[in-house]
């Protein structure tokens, strides 16, 4: 058992870290729970409210131009036998070292027709890479079906990772992303236990996400951080109180801590 609970967070406020610590820690005096099972049903109640407000891609629609496009009029296109390559200068010059895949748009077209465009796509986690193409409008159309085929694959990123996370903290599991999601979202999502919360001892519980948008992936932007850690305030208040009204006590109820945000369904 426990009669105090800290709570850390970057992207959640002061209040809202406070009132969710003490309500924690009353839910445990309270409904005479174990300190590790509050902070666990906290936890994925948080995780829960975040993936509901987190939005998913979806294929087929329009998607943003790469973040740079370059015409690369010092590369030419060569073979290494019948592998294609990337020469300097000329198509018998010094093969390009500088790194990058390289493609081509499209189909049976001579060697000597098309010319070398660098993308620098929008996505940082996407490697600047090259394609021979006709000309620019081909190699944005490229460019465009690479992201439709990211999307189709790991456009449930973000909303994945936390319900790998919920997953991780309790025994649930979510089945309803791609596999690739799944696998990607597992490695991005890091929960680490201390501690059993068994008598007087502690318990502690972190979650972290790699995923660089999980963020900008939020309906509500940064502040969804902040209603999830208020929703989860307000259902151990009625919980608390539920449980009370149960026992027939009727003067113990414990105020909702922050009215104006609703629970999300």
């Amino acid at each position: 058992m426990t009669d105090t609970c800290v709570i850390r967070c970057q992207t959640a406020s002061g209040k809202s870290l406070d009132e969710l610590s003490k309500l924690i820690a009353l839910r445990v005096e309270r409904l005479k729970e174990l300190s590790k099972d509050a902070v666990i049903a906290t936890a994925i109640d948080v995780l829960v409210s975040l993936r509901a407000d987190t939005l998913v891609a979806e294929p087929g629609k329009s998607v943003d131009p790469p973040r740079r496009i370059t015409p690369r009029g010092d590369l030419f296109i060569s073979f290494r036998g019948k592998i294609p390559c990337l020469r300097v200068g000329s198509m018998h010059g010094p093969r390009y070292s500088g790194g990058g895949s390289f493609f081509f748009a499209g189909k049976g077209a001579k060697a000597s027709e098309l010319k070398v465009f660098q993308i620098v796509s929008r996505h940082e986690r996407i490697n600047p890479y090259f394609v021979a193409a006709h000309d620019v409008s081909e190699a944005l159309q490229f460019e465009g079906s690479r992201i439709r085929t990211r999307v189709e694959k790991k456009g449930t990123l973000a909303k994945t990772a936390l319900g790998v996370a919920m997953a991780k903290i309790s025994t649930r599991n979510d089945g309803s992303s791609s596999k690739i999601a799944q696998i990607l979202g597992s490695k991005l999502s890091h929960v680490t236990v201390s501690g059993d919360g068994f008598g007087e001892g502690s318990f502690g519980l972190s979650y972290s996400s790699e995923l660089d948008y999980g963020i900008a992936a939020l309906k509500s932007g940064e502040g969804g951080v902040d209603a999830a850690m208020q929703r989860a305030a307000n259902k151990i208040a009625g919980q608390i109180t539920h449980a009370a009204h149960q026992a027939g006590d009727f003067e113990h109820d414990i105020k909702t801590p922050f009215p104006d945000v609703r629970r999300r369904r």
